[in-house]
């Protein structure tokens, strides 16, 4: 099971195009509308509009842990849990509260965003679960300070020679340059973890 947060200012709609991709790779998938958000690219965020108003990045972070609590509960063998900018964040500090439920971590253009600015590289260095980290090129440094203090061979850092913020860099409208090889990338990663089906359970999404 993938869980795919979306960056600010968007919807579970900044996966659309991403989703038969991982659909092929053996992968359920689940996109949320967190509670700070909006309609970048097409989308309507649901969560948003009926609050109101969005809210701040790490108030958010109650939508994904009952999110991977949903997951949890179905008893997905595999759990991925995927972040795009300011949720690229908010899944190392979940995955750091949580290693016993997550099976691996996707970062894409993560960051200081937060108040405390050692927080989230606080978070980073706990994680021992295979973690996927990227950026693009011009924000490296923000990966470099995320991951001054973890240093171990669980961690998949990806490089690529053309990129653009977020999850976007792997969809081929927002990135032509570079979405090809990363998604390729990826795709890498999440074979060697594999995608297995959750056992058979009744509920609802959260």
């Amino acid at each position: 099971m993938l869980l795919l947060f979306h960056q600010a200012r968007a919807s579970r709609h900044e996966y659309d195009p991403l989703i038969p991709a991982f659909n092929r790779l053996g992968f359920d998938t689940l996109a949320i509308d967190q509670r700070s958000g909006g309609d970048l690219f097409g989308g309507h965020n649901e969560t948003v509009a009926k609050r109101g108003a969005s809210t701040g990045y790490l108030d958010a972070r109650p939508d994904l842990e009952a999110t991977l609590a949903w997951a949890r509960a179905r008893q997905y063998a595999t759990i991925v849990i995927v972040g795009s900018s300011y949720s690229s964040s908010l899944v190392l500090l979940l995955a750091a509260k949580h290693p016993e439920g997550v099976s691996a971590v996707a970062s894409f253009s993560p960051g200081e965003y937060f108040a405390d600015k050692h927080r989230v590289k606080r978070a980073a260095a706990k994680i021992r679960m295979p973690l996927y980290i990227t950026t693009d090129p011009a924000e490296e440094v923000r990966v470099n300070e995320v991951l001054r203090d973890a240093h171990g061979a669980n961690i998949t850092r990806y490089r690529p020679s053309a990129g653009v913020h977020g999850a976007s860099t792997l969809v081929c409208a927002r990135d032509p340059q570079g979405c090809e090889a990363n998604l390729r990338s990826f795709e890498t990663f999440l074979r060697k973890i594999g995608g297995k089906p959750a056992q058979p359970h009744r509920g609802t999404q959260p």
